[in-house]
């Protein structure tokens, strides 16, 4: 009851080649059999991870093998990141780099897809009543901001300073990737 109902386990492509050419040393079967290891012991766990874009050599077809696990995978947040050549890094001189244009596309569909998959979810949470730990108040909204137990960040009004608080909270809407909802008090 005190742990976080969270897990980050960065997966950082779901294309067996690009995670060899990341020397990664795993392959989409051994995540696969990881999850639902974890998922097994812990079936509320909430799931996020890492992908990184645009890494030498993904292909089409590799990029829409990632867009696949993340569905299959059904990551409650995906960390996008934009593959960039450090220097002295086997990377940075590997063959078929991936121009800027298509990272950008590939992060771009790849964020939208996680989108779609937070609506998702909340739509199942909609009326329902969360605990949220209050982190601090967003100066953009105005409004408190925290996270669920399954790291899911809430946003609502209040005019008392909530900031370390557990608080009850009714969700009555979600924005982009953040739920919104009234104080139970």
């Amino acid at each position: 009851p005190t742990l976080c109902h969270h897990l980050h386990l960065p997966l950082q492509s779901g294309d067996d080649g690009i995670l060899a050419g990341m020397a990664r040393g795993y392959i989409l079967d051994d995540y696969r059999r990881m999850v639902d290891q974890v998922r097994k012991a812990w079936p509320d766990l909430s799931l996020t991870t890492d992908i990184l874009v645009g890494f030498p050599g993904e292909s089409d077809a590799a990029f829409e093998n990632t867009l696949a696990a993340v569905r299959e995978f059904d990551f409650s947040r995906v960390h996008v990141f934009r593959f960039s050549p450090r220097p002295g890094t086997p990377a940075a001189i590997m063959n078929h780099q991936v121009p800027e244009k298509i990272k950008r596309e590939r992060s771009e569909a790849l964020m939208a897809e996680a989108g779609t998959l937070f609506q998702q979810r909340a739509r199942k949470l909609l009326g329902e009543v969360v605990e949220v730990l209050f982190e601090q108040k967003n100066p953009a909204s105005g409004r408190w901001d925290g996270l669920t137990r399954h790291y899911i960040r809430v946003e609502t009004k209040s005019d008392r300073p909530l900031a370390g608080e557990l608080a009850l909270v009714k969700i009555s809407a979600a924005e982009k990737n953040i739920l919104l909802g009234g104080l139970l008090d």
